[in-house]
């Protein structure tokens, strides 16, 4: 679970229990699945987590995802020890659904990236293994 969601569950736990509140989660399996997940909590009532939308295209070890909120875009990186990866680009509608909007090789083993520099401060991609 991405220290994002963790901290997200963690928060809506200690919210009143007449509060009802709803997020809507990304989270990636070592399947090669990209997920947008569902959480609604609250109102005297159990939570419920369902999966609202699925993709793939992010190779087959997906590790990191970092989603930018002003371009609506979602960036993933693929740890793959297959002697490559893969990083994506995906498109994130209003209702979460993903759509592959870019895919690129690199050596693998890649944990960690995220867009830096360029006039927009999002030209390049950095990534860590």
């Amino acid at each position: 679970m991405s220290q994002i969601a963790h901290a997200l569950l963690v928060g809506v736990a200690f919210l009143p229990a007449t509060y009802s509140a709803t997020a809507t989660l990304l989270a990636s399996h070592f399947n090669g699945a990209l997920f947008t997940l569902s959480l609604t909590t609250g109102s005297n009532r159990p939570g419920s987590l369902a999966i609202t939308s699925a993709a793939g295209g992010c190779g087959s070890t997906p590790t990191w995802l970092q989603y930018y909120s002003d371009t609506k875009k979602l960036y993933c990186v693929d740890e793959s020890w297959q002697g490559y990866g893969t990083i994506a680009e995906y498109s994130v509608a209003a209702d979460g659904t993903l759509t592959v909007t870019g895919q690129a090789k690199t050596t693998g083993n890649d944990v960690h990236g995220t867009l830096y520099g360029g006039p927009n401060g999002k030209s390049f991609i950095a990534t860590v293994q």
